[in-house]
């Protein structure tokens, strides 16, 4: 899943309708059900996240002895030779610029904006959109007389 289609889920599932009261108590009551949905895509976004994490950790390794060393692994031997750094301040450098690492780096904030969002979009159906539909519909009764 990406960023995207979480954001385009969340323009959907945000869509109060103003004009049915009891599609609105409906939807009071399915905040529960939102809840739940963006706390699925949460979880299943932080375990991927801890493995992108895990893989930079394990790139920035073989890429430090690929550009300090010259040493490659299976992942690297596509590779050609490497220019060799002279500085370990180099080999970041080169590390930072490489491919591999930016692509890598990408996924990593795709997925930090993902959980973002999911927290944004959980903490606003908690507070903010069960008083919302609350409010108007007392706003509804009070015009009627209701209240």
């Amino acid at each position: 899943m990406n960023l995207e289609q979480v954001e385009a889920m969340w323009a959907e599932d945000s869509i109060i309708n103003k004009d049915d009261i009891a599609k609105m108590d409906r939807d009071t009551l399915a905040g529960a059900r939102l809840v739940s949905k963006y706390m699925n895509i949460l979880s299943a976004e932080k375990k991927r996240a801890f493995k992108l994490d895990n893989k930079k950790k394990t790139l920035t390794m073989w890429l430090q002895d690929y550009y300090m060393n010259g040493l490659y692994t299976e992942e690297l031997k596509r590779r050609p030779s490497p220019k060799l750094a002279k500085t370990k301040d180099e080999a970041q450098r080169m590390m930072e610029i490489d491919a591999t690492m930016v692509q890598l780096n990408e996924m990593i904030l795709e997925s930090d904006s993902i959980i973002l969002l999911c927290k944004e979009v959980i903490e606003y159906i908690r507070w903010n959109r069960t008083k919302d539909i609350k409010n108007y519909i007392d706003y509804i009764k009070w015009n009627s007389g209701q209240l």
